[in-house]
C-alpha cells in the first residue's frame, strides 16, 4: 500500500455493518435500542424498520412522540410520512413527529450507538473477529446483559427483510408534501 493510502486503507479494510440507535422513554424508564445490519442501504425502509421495532419493544398507553435530527432523506420523506400515518393508523394513537436541529454525533442517541462501536472496536483490538451483524448483537447482548438502568436492547436487522420490505415499497405511489423540509413536528392522527 502507498505511504499516503495507508492510514485510510487501515480505517476501510474491513467490512462494515450499519448501527441505527434510538432510545425510548415510558413513564420514566429508558430503554436504548441498538439496530446493527449488514445492510448498508440507510434509507427511509431501514428507518422504518427500526421505528416500528422499538415501538413493538415499547409498551405505551398514551400518544407517541417521535424526535429525530432534521435528515431530510430518512425522516422528511414522502414515504416516511406515509409510514408515520400507517403507524398512527396501526397503533390507534396519535404520532407527533419532532424534528430537532441537525446535527452529528452529539446527542444522547449518538450515545447508544456509540458505546456499540466502542465496545465492538475494543474487542477487535483484543484479537475478537466478526463475521457478520448477527456475531456483532451476540457480543453486545452478552456485554451489555448486566445493565438494566437503562436497560439495552441490541438486535439485527436481516438484510433480506429489508429488501423484501423496499421491493413491496416500489409499488406505492407517496404523496409528496411541499415544503416539508421546513418542517418541526408533524402530527399524525389515526
Amino acid at each position: 500500500i502507498p505511504v499516503k493510502f495507508e492510514p485510510q486503507s487501515l480505517d476501510w479494510h474491513h467490512e462494515q455493518v450499519t448501527v441505527h440507535s434510538g432510545i425510548s422513554k415510558v413513564d420514566g424508564e429508558k430503554i436504548y435500542h441498538c439496530h446493527i445490519s449488514d445492510d448498508k442501504k440507510h434509507d427511509q425502509t431501514f428507518v422504518d424498520y427500526v421505528i416500528k421495532d422499538i415501538l413493538r419493544e415499547t409498551s405505551m398507553e398514551k400518544n407517541v412522540i417521535i424526535h429525530s435530527d432534521n435528515c431530510k432523506s430518512q425522516y422528511k420523506s414522502a414515504q416516511h410520512f406515509h409510514g408515520m400515518q400507517v403507524l398512527a393508523n396501526e397503533l390507534n394513537k396519535i404520532v407527533i413527529r419532532v424534528y430537532g436541529v441537525a446535527h452529528h454525533g452529539k446527542g444522547e442517541v449518538d450515545h447508544v450507538g456509540g458505546l456499540a462501536k466502542v465496545a465492538v472496536r475494543l474487542a477487535v483490538a483484543q484479537g475478537r473477529s466478526f463475521e457478520c451483524s448477527a456475531n456483532i448483537v451476540d457480543f453486545l447482548i452478552e456485554k451489555f446483559k448486566d445493565k438494566d438502568f437503562p436497560t439495552h436492547i441490541y438486535k439485527e436487522i436481516v438484510e433480506e427483510d429489508l429488501e423484501n420490505d423496499r421491493v413491496e415499497a416500489r409499488y406505492k405511489d407517496f404523496q409528496t408534501i411541499t415544503g416539508c423540509d421546513a418542517f418541526q413536528v408533524v402530527i399524525f392522527t389515526p
